[in-house]
């Protein structure tokens, strides 16, 4: 209650002959003697017990020094003394209620006042606000989760430790430390086979005389954008920079450009859908609040997209921070000081639906959230361990003050996210057995929207993030050569990041006859030839090749398994494939460049004794003839 400080001294309930004493005791606390005017104001008390307002003095310095237990104590005997001396007590008493983790007492106070104010406009406002705060905190402290935070004690010193990064793999973490009082530089620790971590170094390729700080490492280590304040090359105060670790040292970081930063301020990034998409914290123009979130997402041949607004289900009035979208590209986590929670800054999580909505954010709950200030939440891949960095008193160094730390906890299951696997492509010419570049697409087939577009690296390499339970259509191309289909379903055998799923293809010039391609993600309705809808991606991009190519001529043959009637099975067959020649001549390609056949179950690649080689032998495909 520091503002009373500013007050001019009040003498309602002071008897004649101590007001000179009391006014003593109220100028030593004006002038931050609290000492002293704690010595004054209990004198005054035990020479008038019914004296109210040195108790309410006495309430407000231990509340300054946030002794808050003691603030209530001394509140409580003024209401006793006179319940509605002073209406704004109630307030007051609701503050440290709340910090004496009384939530149920704080909210009814609270509400108390409310009946009561009915001139200080300023305080009715801020005690409305608070109104549903007290309400969640009450639920959840009476809810708690059942998880223990751990240290991070290999990365927490004397300074402020926060906005925390890890790699795919969990064996590097880089974060901001604030190294002096207007200096913050970013540090890196790895882990060693023994699961320890190493001393915190810090990036001296990166740091520099400026500010740097809230980094975003990518999911193999390569590629680092981060934070940095009042560089030469900023476009505002606070910029967004890229660096990328080559032959064992971090380039020289880049501005992100005008696209993405501002003359406003530009902070605390992160990164997903494969790099694809940046998340960062910022008060551009057409921000909601103090703070927002916006994305931007990576265009090929185009760079970065201009930043949208992450809109009204995440952002508020108030400020959002420390984004950090999990590697399933799906849930958000998130701190906000404008959705309903327990402390200065919660954390949050979010589930984006399709590519533009997300679901209205839930509070993480007690004790991930505490009155303190909880920011900088992140996970691993699997997204069962996470870090948050918080400056809750427990374990603060003997003799420091209070600042931010990490801390790892395992992650109740019912607030997991989606884990995500990863896909590792090698794609070889199959003429030379050698790695090759080729443009790779990936298309959703669960929500008809496309995923990912890339190329492999000089030897043949991809290593791409996918979410689970979904079901994804690869296009695999090179100029001159052969296009390749492939059907992953996440659903199946996830593979991680240390041993993630992996698709070895080989590639064949155009000029190789009697190679057979296999339409993986041509689906048609059970025992007919109606092509499915999400037939048509596979389809499109065939008849885009073959409109590219425009000398070749396919046989297109359909397949079955041995189920059923072996006459219905090679009409069947027939048939699919003539539906799929029927679709090719809709988008422009001539009759004369097709013909088609129908094996029924006459050409199996795998047994039909399991269901699995079953749906192999249920197939189209395709081969070049001349």
């Amino acid at each position: 209650m520091t503002e009373l400080k500013s007050q001019s001294i009040n003498y309602k309930s002071a008897p004649k002959d101590l007001q000179k004493k009391y006014s003593k005791a109220v100028q030593l606390y004006q002038q931050n003697q609290n000492d002293r005017a704690k010595e004054g104001f209990q004198k005054l008390i035990k020479k008038n017990p019914n004296f109210i307002d040195p108790n309410i003095m006495l309430g407000s310095i231990y509340f300054d020094l946030g002794e808050f237990s003691t603030a209530e104590n001394y509140f409580q005997k003024a209401i006793k003394l006179d319940s509605n001396y002073q209406i704004k007590i109630y307030y007051t008493i609701a503050l440290c209620q709340y910090k004496n983790y009384k939530f149920g007492e704080a909210y009814r106070n609270l509400q108390y006042y409310l009946t009561k104010e009915e001139l200080n406009k300023d305080l009715i406002l801020k005690a409305q606000l608070l109104i549903p705060n007290f309400r969640f905190a009450d639920s959840a402290y009476k809810n708690p989760l059942e998880i223990k935070l751990k240290p991070f004690l290999a990365l927490n010193t004397e300074h402020s430790e926060y906005l925390p990064s890890i790699t795919a793999d969990g064996k590097t973490i880089v974060f901001t430390r604030k190294v002096s009082m207007r200096n913050e530089d970013l540090f890196i620790s790895y882990k060693d086979e023994s699961e320890n971590w190493s001393d915190p170094k810090p990036l001296d390729d990166i740091n520099s005389l400026y500010n740097e700080g809230a980094p975003a490492i990518s999911p193999d280590g390569n590629t680092l954008i981060f934070t940095s304040c009042d560089r030469p090359e900023s476009l505002g105060g606070c910029d967004l920079f890229i660096s990328y670790f080559k032959e064992g040292i971090w380039t020289r970081p880049a501005n992100l450009g005008h696209q993405v930063n501002t003359s406003a301020y530009e902070s605390q990034p992160c990164i997903s859908d494969n790099g694809n998409l940046l998340i960062f914290t910022s008060n551009r123009q057409g921000t909601l609040g103090g703070m927002d979130l916006w994305e931007s997402r990576f265009v090929v041949d185009k760079g970065w997209s201009k930043p949208k607004n992450l809109g009204n289900k995440i952002n508020t009035v108030g400020h959002e921070s420390c984004p950090f979208i999990h590697p399933n590209g799906i849930t958000l986590f998130f701190s906000s000081t404008g959705h309903p929670g327990m402390g200065v800054n919660d954390i949050f999580y979010s589930e984006r639906i399709q590519r533009e909505n997300w679901t209205s954010p839930k509070n993480m709950g007690f004790p991930i959230n505490t009155t303190q200030d909880e920011s900088s939440f992140i996970t691993d891949f699997t997204g069962t361990t996470a870090y948050i960095a918080t400056d809750r008193k427990e374990n603060l160094l003997e003799g420091t003050q209070q600042h931010l730390d990490f801390y790892s906890f395992s992650i109740p299951e019912n607030l997991r996210p989606k884990s995500s696997e990863y896909l590792e492509l090698i794609v070889k010419n199959g003429s030379t057995n050698l790695g090759m570049m080729a443009d790779v697409n990936i298309y959703n087939l669960t929500s008809s929207q496309m995923f990912y577009k890339n190329m492999t690296d000089p030897s043949g390499r991809l290593l791409v993030t996918l979410p689970v339970q979904e079901r994804f259509a690869l296009q695999i191309n090179q100029k001159n050569f052969i296009t390749h289909f492939e059907h992953v379903n996440t659903s199946e055998n996830p593979g991680s990041y240390l041993n993630p799923r992996k698709l070895i293809i080989s590639l064949y010039p155009v000029q190789k006859s009697n190679t057979t391609v296999i339409l993986k993600n041509v689906f048609f309705e059970f025992s007919s030839d109606e092509l499915k809808s999400e037939s048509h991606y596979e389809l499109n991009l065939l008849s885009d090749w073959l409109s590219k190519n425009e000398k070749i001529r396919i046989k297109i043959t359909g397949h079955t398994d041995n189920v059923g009637e072996t006459n219905f099975n090679k009409n069947l067959s027939l048939s699919r494939a003539i539906a799929v020649r029927n679709y090719l001549l809709t988008k422009g390609i001539h009759e004369s460049r097709m013909i088609t056949e129908g094996k029924g179950e006459e050409a199996p690649i795998k047994s039909n004794e399991t269901a699995e080689g079953r749906q192999q032998n249920r197939r189209t495909e395709f081969e070049i003839i001349h």
